[in-house]
């Protein structure tokens, strides 16, 4: 199994993504991709013939959908909201949601955005991944208490 996302920590961006390092460090293959990195032929290669959790909608469902024989779509944010804006973003993105083995979500408000948008045919399960506010905030001591989830 593979995790492709465009969000996750390198040496330029220590705490993009902390979240998912937090998640799937360790147990299962990460590849980030650039903020282009549906437009490189290797980014397919990578993936092809492995079961993907795809990390958004956009871009890595875009991805999953082309490459993967199984992914499961992991609904985190602001795509969302987004295709719930865009009534053609939300036509362009239905197939990724209807060939995804299952749809997680992030949050309860990111589940009800796609079921206002889609009617309800890809209601899944919210699973939160483990956040951090010391990871978020490393130098605020005063956010340690407030934030952490």
């Amino acid at each position: 199994m593979i995790v492709i996302t465009h969000c996750y920590p390198d040496e330029k961006d220590r705490l993009s993504g902390i979240w998912l390092y937090r998640a799937f460090n360790g147990f299962i293959e990460v590849l980030k991709i650039s903020k282009w990195g549906f437009l490189n032929p290797s980014t397919y290669r990578q993936i092809r013939q492995k079961d993907v959790i795809a990390c958004f909608v956009i871009p890595a469902g875009f991805i999953a959908r082309v490459s993967s024989k199984s992914y499961i779509l992991y609904c985190i944010g602001l795509d969302c909201f987004w295709i719930q804006r865009y009534k053609w973003l939300a036509w362009l993105c239905e197939p990724i949601f209807k060939e995804a083995r299952a749809v997680v979500y992030h949050s309860e408000r990111v589940r009800q955005t796609i079921n206002a948008v889609y009617g309800g045919k890809y209601d899944g399960q919210v699973i939160h991944t483990p956040v951090s506010s010391k990871e978020f905030y490393p130098k605020e001591e005063k956010w340690h208490h407030t934030l952490s989830c």
